[in-house]
């Protein structure tokens, strides 16, 4: 190995293992990229196609690209190269190639494209994916804070249908989170409620195994705040726990806030080991009931409590977006709200007064019946005082019985 490229492989060398037993090993974005750091690859030519312009981000698995096309200038694309540490085991190498076609095989228009593979220079292996233009939804709640419910629930279908795809071709994303759901378009005035989404980093997800050099180091795969009870007990994972991941997706958007917050990874690996995560309703109250349901039944611990898969959490979500349809699922802002609650005091007092005018005409057309019935049959109507009293008395003995019948037609039929 030429002293070169040993320096070139160093300035590309992935965060060293001992840093965190619970790094994110499936991660592409994330770390900073000092502007100074010089780059063996920008300005590299790939496969006479793609010529390396410039990073796009880095993470625990390598780092992302911006290249383009030589052949069609406009074309632009990632490409994801491996940290040199991961790039040179042969076990991994033979995975990586193997997952990349998975990745390519699932073909769904809510999933990243994957396009090509191949080798730098150097010899680190890179995948080229379809470039993307927006931000990711972690920064996106970390911008706008909770989510409408409306939105949520309709990030809730993309996500069951993209993941659906992959699942239909077995393929387990395992490490779905904010981070790895893309917002496709162009946001200058603000993300609108029902953005179109990439899910990110297919096939790279079962990439790093329980048989592989990262988990005999020590590291846990997946992301502390998001990752199953199943995964962080390290015991086996189905299409089960991408239903968590996505229900995790979920109480994210819905709340603001990851399901586990802890002071450290360790602490938040063992929260979601033990207990469960606080009531989305807890944390913001405007959260439908329904949507609460949701989500609670898709990050229930036991995956034998969860939904049976991704199809029939869609079509609860579709059956909870259907019945909410007709009204909003927020409530409406604070002004809104208070002229909301005026307008009802308002219908209050009208109500009562039309109930109490109501009482009255019915008991003077009571008294008018009884006087003609009596002036009918020849009998003159000269009450005394005495009588004049039994009258009241009666008049109010049938007021409680009246009130309780206006007050019934008020609770169930006004």
């Amino acid at each position: 190995m030429s002293q070169l490229e040993s320096a070139d492989r160093k300035q590309i060398a992935g965060p060293p293992q001992a840093a965190s037993i619970y790094e994110a090993a499936t991660s592409w974005t994330g770390l900073p990229v000092p502007l100074e750091r010089q780059d063996p690859l920008i300005g590299t030519t790939l496969q006479d196609t793609y010529v390396v312009s410039h990073i796009l981000g880095e993470g625990g698995m390598g780092r992302v690209y911006e290249a383009r096309h030589t052949r069609l200038p406009n074309k632009r694309f990632a490409i994801k190269v491996l940290h040199s540490d991961l790039a040179m085991n042969s076990d991994l190498q033979v995975r990586f190639q193997r997952e990349a076609e998975t990745a390519a095989s699932v073909e769904h228009p809510s999933v990243v494209g994957t396009y090509d593979i191949g080798r730098t220079p150097q010899g680190w292996q890179y995948m080229v994916c379809e470039h993307l233009t927006g931000l990711d939804l972690h920064t996106h709640i970390d911008r706008s804070g909770p989510l409408r419910d409306q939105t949520v629930i309709h990030i809730g279908k993309k996500l069951c249908e993209a993941v659906t795809a992959a699942h239909d071709k077995g393929v387990i994303h395992r490490d779905l989170k904010p981070h790895n759901v893309f917002l496709v378009g162009e946001f200058a005035l603000g993300v609108p409620e029902r953005p179109n989404l990439k899910v990110l980093d297919f096939g790279l997800s079962r990439f790093v195994d329980r048989d592989s050099q990262l988990t005999k180091t020590g590291v846990i795969m997946g992301t502390p705040g998001y990752m199953s009870p199943e995964q962080a007990h390290s015991r086996d994972t189905d299409h089960r726990t991408d239903i968590y991941g996505v229900g995790a997706i979920l109480y994210a958007a819905a709340t603001g806030r990851a399901p586990f917050v802890e002071e450290t990874p360790q602490m938040t690996v063992l929260a979601v080991m033990s207990r469960e995560p606080e009531r989305p309703r807890a944390l913001e109250p405007t959260v439908s009931e329904g949507l609460e349901v949701v989500i609670q039944r898709a990050m229930a611990k036991d995956p034998a409590h969860r939904y049976t898969s991704l199809r029939e959490m869609f079509n609860a979500l579709a059956a909870l977006e259907r019945s909410l349809a007709l009204g909003s699922l927020r409530p409406p802002p604070a002004s809104e709200h208070g002229s909301a609650e005026e307008e009802g005091r308002g219908a209050r007092l009208k109500l009562s007064f039309w109930s109490l005018f109501a009482f009255a005409l019915l008991v003077m057309s009571g008294m008018g019946a009884v006087t003609g019935l009596l002036a009918l049959n020849g009998t003159t109507v000269d009450p005394t005082t005495t009588e004049l009293a039994l009258l009241a008395a009666l008049a109010a003995m049938s007021a409680f019985p009246a009130s309780m019948a206006i007050r019934r037609v008020r609770q169930h039929v006004w």
